[in-house]
């Protein structure tokens, strides 16, 4: 029977406008017989992930202005495969940056 694992990764914007901002991701595992499952994540859906959840509070709070601002940046993540946060240390934070368009 397989043995469900769970990695939280931290990821935080580093950006003037939106630096700061928090995300926590849960990133799954599925661990069997010391195979490990990567669940086909990828880097762009920890991206996708912090940015929607920005976009929400950007939304709910009608804060059309900054909604503007984001839908013209373009984040991302530097030097990390999906691998390699599987293997950071749980408390590690994730910078999430970005230029504009």
């Amino acid at each position: 029977m397989p043995n469900y694992m769970n990695k939280i990764i931290h990821l935080v914007l580093s950006d003037d406008t939106f630096g700061g901002f928090e995300h926590f991701y849960i990133l799954p595992d599925v661990v069997s017989n010391n195979d490990i499952k990567t669940n086909d994540i990828k880097i762009s859906d920890l991206v996708n992930s912090i940015i929607n959840k920005l976009y929400s509070v950007l939304s709910h709070n009608n804060l059309e202005t900054a909604i503007n601002l984001l839908q013209q940046k373009n984040f991302h993540i530097h030097d990390y495969t999906i691998n390699d946060l599987r293997n950071k240390i749980e408390n590690d934070i994730v910078y999430v940056c970005c230029h504009t368009h």
